[in-house]
This record gives C-alpha cells, structure tokens and sequence, in this order.
C-alpha cells in the first residue's frame, strides 16, 4: 500500500506532513475554530484555572493547556468532564474567528460560534445596585436554579 504520508504534525496554528521522515511544511492553513477557556472561567470567576482543574482532577499538563488556551484538541471524555464542571456545552468552550469577510459569510452556520469577549463582571454590576434592590436580585437567581 503507497502512503502519501506517514504522519501529520499539528504545531499551534501549523499543520506539516511527515513524508518518509522528512518534514514538509503545505500552504499555511489557518485554523478557525478554537477553544476559549478563558471566557468561561471569568464567568465562573474561577481566577486560579490551573489550581482549580488540579484540585478537579486534571493532570497538570492539561490543567496548564487549559489554563492558558493552549488546548489545540480535546477527548470526548475530558471535554465532558470539563463540561461538567464548568455546567457549559462545548458549544460554550469553542470559538469560531474567521480570518476574512470571504469566510465570515461563507459559513453562516458556524456564526453562533462567533464569541464577544466581553462578559459581565458580576461584582460591578451588584455594586451599582442599591442593597435593598439585592434581595430581588436574590430571588430571580434562587426561581432560576429552582428550574435547572
């Protein structure tokens, strides 16, 4: 059987093919989906990510990955597990960034992937809130997770 490579190396945003021990690097791709743990993680509040998967069990090689978003692939069962942990889908782990307009309307059902960093900071908004307007506040999240 002819093989046309042996391997296929992915470095950071770089894929090259390995062709009977010899590294060729193809046309640059530029990959467009990405996980984006940090979103995430500062809407759990969790400033500490790396301590945080540690303690939850994730080896500290991909706790720092994780922690980072350095994370070019994940197993289904880590992904789960993350999941679980953070209570999101993997809908709210990954990012679609497309490199030009050609490719932002070419893929519109990749468009709810599309993530705004921006994310409220809960500790500024009660801060504006006047105390006794708190305890309603109290009571919209406790019906909430009533639901859940």
């Amino acid at each position: 059987m002819l093989h046309l490579c042996d391997r296929i190396i992915r470095i950071g945003d770089r894929i090259f093919f390995v062709i009977f021990g010899i590294v060729k690097q193809p046309k640059t791709i530029k990959i467009m989906l990405h996980f984006n743990f940090t979103r995430i993680l500062k809407m759990r509040a969790i400033d500490k990510p790396y301590s945080f998967l540690v303690k939850n069990g994730f080896s500290h090689n991909l706790a720092h990955r994780i922690g980072k978003d350095k994370l070019n692939n994940c197993s289904m069962p880590h992904l789960e597990k993350i999941c679980k942990l953070l209570n999101c889908t993997p809908n709210d782990l990954i990012e679609w960034v497309p490199d030009n307009e050609t490719d932002n309307q070419k893929c519109t059902a990749l468009q709810s992937l599309k993530k705004e960093n921006k994310f409220p900071n809960i500790e500024d908004i009660t801060r504006s809130i006047p105390l006794d307007e708190l305890s309603i506040l109290k009571e919209l999240i406790d019906a909430r997770k009533k639901k859940s």
